[in-house]
């Protein structure tokens, strides 16, 4: 019999009614407005972080003295909070803080639709947005330091996502080249589909689109750095040395312990959730293929880049919610609700984020660059005592039996 691939047919914006549920909407822009109305800011004149660059390109409009690599290639934000600005008359930071919001609430979105396509299940949806808004990068992070460019990059690399898995191409070209405006991340959806065609030997779409995704992930990445000269660099890995970049990025160990540390812990509703009797939904090769794909993909550019690994694994986090929404099925919902709650927990939902040491920020979530010290392993201890406490909530409050 062949496979019902029907579903995929649904485009990024052609999903059942049933979907488009306007609750979803107002849910996730009242969650991002809470969360950004009592979550304290980061200091800029402390902290002379990514911030310094990315002020500078908007005040100046992408003057050459302005521009410094890799920040110069996510102009996106910078430029939409400058014409956000000047259009509506207020400060750059609150036109920042504007975007950054609108951001946060369109993730959340974003990852209802990918959850409940990929499940059916409104229950699961909501698991994953759950497990999306009790993340500490996905939506804490963009609160407390709204510079940051992954706000927008989530709804769209996350939306490039799900049009890989519905087999909307040119919706999928749009957003990874829209995506590649903010952030890197986005050229991994369509690198991800062709993989997937290639490694399901699907030659026939692979000759048709193939040349397409792969010519749209080129002009991604190569374009911003031919037309634009940028007066110095701060690159992880430099066009003059790339190999020795790269091999002393992959063999410091103590960064690799923590790239994997921040694997961990965003996957840490999933390992609570996850019993004997849990039963995963099966998808389609194809959707499998992608999400693998996709995993490798993050995990690949995390490695070769920068410091903030937690914030690079942060892509992760559809992946993430999609495996706590199936495994939500066969769990009661007080014991899904205890996993949500050991989740914020862990991710100091509720704490400030530190904004005096230095030191104390970087060991606030932990796994930055090389960093491992006492902190990591109280991180460590903390992540087993949550990940404990959800397993023993989803084993004695079990179903009765998978939805």
């Amino acid at each position: 019999m062949a496979e019902d691939r029907s579903w995929e047919a649904h485009g990024f914006l052609e999903v059942p009614t049933s979907v488009r549920d306007r609750e979803v909407v107002a849910t996730s822009t009242a969650l991002a407005l809470i969360v950004f109305l009592t979550t304290n800011t980061v200091d800029i004149t402390r902290f002379a972080w990514d911030n310094t660059f990315y002020r500078a390109m908007a005040e100046s409009w992408l003057a050459p003295h302005s521009l410094t690599a890799p920040f110069a290639y996510r102009l996106g934000g910078p430029l939409l909070a400058r014409i956000l600005s000047d259009v509506t008359g207020m400060p750059l930071e609150h036109a920042f803080r504007a975007l950054a919001w609108a951001g946060c609430a369109l993730q959340l979105v974003v990852v209802w639709h990918f959850v409940r396509l990929l499940t059916h299940s409104k229950r699961a949806a909501w698991v994953g947005w759950a497990v999306t808004a009790a993340s500490f990068w996905n939506v804490k992070f963009l609160a407390f330091y709204v510079y940051s460019t992954d706000n927008l990059a989530y709804p769209l690399v996350f939306g490039a996502l799900l049009a890989a898995i519905c087999r909307r191409w040119v919706t999928l070209i749009v957003l990874a080249l829209s995506g590649a405006l903010f952030r890197e991340f986005s050229v991994i959806p369509p690198l991800a589909a062709v993989a997937s065609m290639v490694s399901l030997r699907e030659w026939a779409t692979l000759k048709r689109w193939g040349g397409a995704l792969i010519g749209a992930t080129s002009i991604a990445v190569i374009a911003p750095r031919v037309f634009l000269t940028v007066s110095s660099s701060t690159a992880s890995v430099s066009m003059g040395h790339p190999v020795q970049d790269v091999a002393h990025l992959v063999l410091d160990w103590e960064r690799d312990i923590n790239l994997i540390l921040a694997a961990v812990f965003i996957a840490l509703p999933v390992a609570a959730l996850c019993t004997k009797r849990s039963a995963l939904i099966r998808h389609s090769p194809w959707v499998n293929h992608i999400l693998r794909w996709y995993t490798a993909g993050v995990l690949a550019l995390a490695m070769i880049g920068g410091s903030d690994l937690g914030r690079f694994l942060s892509y992760l986090i559809p992946v993430a919610a999609l495996l706590a929404g199936q495994l939500a099925a066969s769990a009661s919902i007080a014991a899904v609700v205890t996993v949500i709650a050991v989740t914020a927990w862990f991710n100091r939902i509720a704490e400030p984020i530190p904004g005096v040491s230095i030191a104390d920020y970087l060991d606030h979530y932990g796994v930055f660059h090389n960093r491992i010290n006492a902190a990591t392993l109280s991180r460590i201890t903390w992540w087993l005592a949550c990940a404990v406490l959800g397993r023993t909530a989803t084993r004695l409050m079990p179903r009765s039996a998978p939805q």
